[in-house]
């Protein structure tokens, strides 16, 4: 509903509208107000996210693989699911998102990490793994906010341009198998 009608008009007498609820009790015993419903509606959203990542990432052979699937999860599960992520981009503009981070450093040192172990076995360059983390973890949440600014745009070969994109920036060297998808 956010994605449709906007963060500032999805109050409880509109949930309960659309809804088909005869009023908004039902909604206020569930949660004290909009911000505790807001802050369900994204850790549901970024649950289902972390779901569809992590089972794809589980299914990589090597660091590189791991990262590309890391990418590729991120980019078809903002395509698979546009509703949800322009409801948490417009959550994360209306301030309505938890502010500690520790999902974001979580995910991000799990990333670093990987890139790090990539470079021991050659699959990277030398390229600090810290801030290729950071530039990667940007670049999926980079996905998410333009769909909120444009909700049609055409994702079918996102996931597979990212990842060439970054091979060439992490130093990688087998870009035909990229350009095929099989990595």
């Amino acid at each position: 509903m956010i994605a449709d009608v906007g963060y500032a008009r999805c109050s409880f007498a509109e949930i309960a509208r659309r809804g088909g609820l005869s009023s908004t009790r039902l909604i206020s015993y569930h949660f004290d107000d909009r911000d505790a419903l807001m802050r369900s509606v994204a850790s549901t959203i970024v649950d289902d996210l972390a779901v569809a990542v992590t089972t794809a990432m589980r299914r990589a052979t090597s660091p590189r693989d791991a990262v590309h699937a890391y990418l590729r999860a991120n980019v078809a599960f903002a395509d698979t699911h546009r509703p949800e992520v322009i409801s948490l981009a417009a959550l994360l503009f209306a301030g309505s998102l938890p502010a500690d981070g520790s999902d974001v450093d979580a995910t991000q040192q799990t990333i670093a990490s990987l890139i790090a172990a990539g470079v021991e076995e050659g699959e990277f360059s030398g390229v600090d793994p810290v801030i290729a983390a950071d530039v990667l973890q940007r670049t999926v949440e980079g996905v998410f906010l333009r769909l909120h600014r444009a909700p049609e745009a055409d994702l079918s070969d996102l996931g597979d341009r990212l990842v060439a994109f970054f091979d060439s920036g992490l130093g990688t060297t087998d870009h035909d198998r990229v350009a095929r998808g099989t990595s």
